[in-house]
């Protein structure tokens, strides 16, 4: 056994899965794979632009242009923040890869999400 999977507590990561999904209400179009505990972790003060790239293989036949959110607050944005202001504006991948694994700062007002499959 591999030290992965002695760390992996498949109990632990369906309660994680259904909270998530409780808290979010199900109004996704991709699937939010952000530990519950970092969902509350602050990312920026007052104000985020999100910065939807689609360069994965999955636009090779219809490429598509990034899409930019604005995510205001008078302080502290968090990850929980990042993805309500997805939901409210309706992102979606439109491709397989549909899974948020996390926010990455990409300069001091611009983050990214980073989605998986």
């Amino acid at each position: 056994m591999s030290d992965l999977d002695s760390d992996f507590d498949e109990e632990e990561c369906n309660t994680e899965m259904e909270e998530i999904d409780c808290q979010f209400a199900n109004n996704t179009n991709f699937n939010i794979c952000i530990k519950v505990d970092d969902l509350d972790k602050v990312i920026m003060d007052n104000k985020v632009i999100i910065k939807c790239d689609f360069d994965c293989y999955c636009y090779s036949d219809n490429p598509r242009t990034s899409e930019y959110f604005i995510c205001k607050k008078e302080k502290n944005i968090t990850n929980r923040d990042l993805i309500n202001c997805l939901i409210e504006n309706k992102f979606d991948t439109q491709c397989n890869h549909c899974f948020l694994e996390k926010f990455e700062i990409i300069s001091p007002t611009e983050v990214t999400p980073w989605f998986g499959s």
